[in-house]
């Protein structure tokens, strides 16, 4: 049974994404196992996020019973890729320094070795996932959120307030305690940033003011964290090499200083933009308090 009632125009929206998304994970996963490839895993990754999303909002609203499931199987799927994610980003990083530091090819070598086992190690893997169980779930849920629909005399918007609101202000929060020489207060702003970005995405038409200008200004705030996150990633990387010896010391250490200088100015240039988050706060949040609610 539904803990609650939700308006009918929400509750068609969530039904309606419920079966996008276990339809569109049940193709990525697919074309994963099909043809591993940097593209296809990239896009398997992108939907996992945006059913981890769809799945938090659920939860929140308090409209079925078993999300967690789901969620917890899909998270564990995604966290698999990350260490393949961060080598084939490591990559596309070093490559325009090659030029510069010629002596950094040894380091590349050592990361399309890093590439090759984890991609081998990964198709194993993801050819044994099944979508089946997970788009079981969905399917469950989706019933439970279209049987959601009812009669409640409360607005969309007012429905929406919270879950918005919260979301933003975890971010604003997070903003905060940002400080530069610090840069884990930049990537815990980040990770908040993306969830909030995702939502916004899912409810975009709900949400007048989410245009799709909007949404990519977003997207580009995120990215500057994004990039202070690959940066610091690939310095790490470095290290971890020079420090088991599969990279000599002297073969990195310019690149190293280099990137490490790099890093500042991306610090820097994200920081004197911080500010700009409060562009995204959601305009659903007066809508609701204007229609009264608390």
């Amino acid at each position: 049974m539904m803990a609650r009632e939700i308006p009918i125009k929400l509750a068609a929206h969530l039904a309606r994404l419920l079966k996008r998304t276990r339809r569109r994970y049940r193709k990525r996963l697919a074309r994963c196992q099909e043809h591993f490839s940097e593209a296809a895993v990239h896009e398997l990754r992108v939907e996992t996020r945006r059913a981890l999303a769809l799945l938090d909002l659920v939860m929140t609203l308090d409209l079925a019973g078993s999300p967690k499931k789901p969620r917890r199987a899909l998270k564990k799927r995604l966290d698999a890729f990350d260490e393949l994610r961060d080598a084939q980003v490591e990559l596309i990083l070093v490559a325009p320094w090659l030029k510069k530091f010629p002596g950094a090819a040894e380091f590349e070598s050592f990361l399309r070795r890093r590439e090759d086992d984890l991609v081998a190690e990964l198709k194993c893997e993801i050819r044994k996932l099944k979508s089946r169980r997970v788009e079981k779930s969905l399917k469950t849920l989706e019933k439970e959120v279209d049987d959601a629909r009812g009669t409640t005399s409360m607005s969309v918007a007012a429905v929406l307030e919270k879950p918005v609101r919260d979301a933003f202000n975890r971010v604003a929060t997070l903003r905060k305690k940002i400080r530069r020489p610090d840069t884990k207060t930049i990537h815990c702003t980040r990770v908040a940033f993306k969830g909030y970005r995702y939502l916004c995405e899912l409810l975009q038409p709900l949400l007048p003011e989410m245009t799709t200008g909007r949404l990519r200004r977003m997207h580009d705030w995120q990215t500057r964290m994004g990039d202070i996150q690959d940066a610091e990633v690939l310095l790490a990387q470095i290290e971890r090499a020079v420090k088991s010896g599969d990279v000599r010391l002297a073969s990195v250490k310019h690149l190293h200083a280099a990137l490490a200088r790099r890093l500042v100015v991306l610090v820097n240039q994200f920081i004197s933009v911080a500010d700009d988050l409060e562009f995204f706060r959601p305009k659903v949040i007066v809508t609701a308090r204007k229609a009264g609610v608390s």
